[in-house]
């Protein structure tokens, strides 16, 4: 049902490689808890009698908020590995859930991965359907794969609790493929012939090393072995000197379209809008994973006064010279997409001017699912000058001068309706002891660096500025 891949990347195994038999190990879903708090999560473990001990991904591990033990030193034996690796490790204590709604409590090592990914195969047509006959009245402790299907192990039950999971008993589907009792339900393990639909797809094919990126990425199961040259088109294409027909994808055609037809000057500086993606994005406010920032924020700066004195001052300053504006009942009332955007604080000695500057985290996201600003956004064409004509026109005189725009993305306006996209948190007073009843909105009316469109702006105006 399921064979460990490359541990190095998640691909599919390679086809082309494949013998006719395929090995199932003994995998199961069940559910795992948090020991203390209500925190809840159906994982696929490896039941493996080969290892000493129980492992956990740090990654599981961080969602269960699973609180972590005394830090232990482990030696690890790799196979095929001459020396034996030393590995720092913290354990846990979890939860599982069996079959008859028990849950069993087990200490496991926390480590960063434990596989890379796993391929569930399909079963033959015949053994499938003894699986289900057999099946009826017993409980599967996995499911059974329709289709080739990749998944992640994130935890692996070592030897230490091996056998207080396995039962005894054990039924024969076939010559070396077996259901195994387990507290976890009747796990399916051994070794089965591929599946007819994958016996009849599989072909052996020859390259002869000119395959383009896009012939490769069609054919996925291609030998990792071979090394995949480069198209002939290569060695005749000039664009690393500029020279190409079209310069511009067709996005980035349209971006640079709307930026035209979007620029207004006002008060003798450049207006612009941000390159949506889509006329309505899906772009959640993040007020709460802002906030939540914010109070880690001044956590931190507590112990600094130095450092909090010169962060509020930046923005005061900021505020003072219209960069920023505070967001009042009549900014609400204008259009557009409310979003809240993280911050922090990047400080380098080193610097002769600035030494403490606030970073924006225009890709930080509330949940996996859900979008980014940056996500929403055209990064836009790359308009840098070619380095080539640079160097050339560098040579012609005597003497050349090179100039900088001080905070150059702050010297372009944001138009308003595009404003509310780019609030965020500060305190009203630093001298408060809390952030509670102590937050205060602030919104950028220029281009904040840190946005992925940025760049693109300051180079588009910069270009279009006569």
């Amino acid at each position: 049902m399921c064979e460990i891949a490359s541990s190095e990347e998640n691909v599919p195994e390679n086809s082309l490689l494949s013998s006719g038999d395929i090995v199932l190990m003994q995998t199961a879903q069940t559910t795992v808890s948090n020991t203390e708090v209500n925190e809840t999560e159906v994982v696929r473990l490896l039941m493996d009698s080969g290892s000493q001990r129980t492992y956990i991904t740090e990654n599981l591990a961080k969602r269960l908020n699973l609180k972590k033990k005394a830090t232990e030193e482990i030696t690890l034996v790799t196979f095929g590995a001459d020396k034996p690796k030393t590995l720092r490790t913290q354990k846990v204590s979890l939860k599982i859930r069996l079959k008859d709604g028990v849950c069993m409590l087990i200490d496991a090592n926390v480590v960063p991965k434990i596989t890379g990914s796993i391929l569930r195969r399909p079963l033959q047509m015949d053994v499938c359907e003894n699986v289900k006959y057999l099946c009826n009245n017993l409980q599967l402790a996995d499911t059974l794969p329709s289709c080739l299907e990749s998944s992640t192990i994130e935890i692996l039950i070592g030897n230490d609790y091996y056998l207080d999971i396995i039962l005894p008993q054990k039924i024969e589907i076939q010559q070396g493929l077996y259901l195994l009792g387990s507290k976890l339900g009747w796990i399916l393990t051994g070794r089965s012939q591929l599946s007819d639909e994958e016996r009849e797809n599989k072909m052996t094919m020859t390259v002869n090393g000119l395959l383009s990126i896009t012939e490769c990425c069609l054919h996925s199961t291609i030998d990792t072995c071979l090394q995949i040259k480069p198209s002939i088109e290569d060695f005749w294409k000039l664009e690393t000197i500029g020279i190409q027909d079209c310069p511009y994808t067709s996005d980035d055609e349209n971006t640079l379209s709307n930026f035209v037809t979007s620029l207004k000057m006002e008060n003798g500086r450049y207006q612009v809008a941000w390159p949506w993606k889509e006329k309505l994005p899906e772009l959640p406010e993040n007020r709460e994973l802002a906030y939540g920032r914010l109070k880690s924020l001044f956590q931190k700066m507590k112990n600094n006064p130095d450092l909090l004195n010169k962060y509020d001052e930046i923005i005061q300053d900021q505020c003072k010279k219209g960069i920023i504006e505070k967001v009042s009942n009549q900014c609400s009332k204008d259009t557009g997409i409310k979003h809240y955007i993280p911050h922090h604080a990047v400080v380098d000695p080193t610097k002769p001017t600035t030494k403490v500057r606030i970073v924006y985290d225009a890709s930080a996201k509330s949940k996996q699912e859900n979008k980014s600003l940056n996500d929403c956004l055209h990064r836009g064409p790359v308009m840098l000058q070619d380095l080539c004509g640079l160097l050339l026109r560098f040579r012609m005189n005597k003497i050349a001068v090179v100039a900088d725009i001080e905070k150059a993305f702050l010297q372009i306006e944001l138009q308003k309706n595009d404003r509310d996209a780019t609030r965020f948190f500060w305190l009203r007073n630093i001298n408060h002891p809390t952030v509670e009843n102590n937050v205060q909105v602030y919104r950028f009316c220029r281009v904040p660096f840190g946005v992925i469109s940025s760049p693109f702006l300051l180079a588009a105006t910069l270009d279009y500025h006569p």
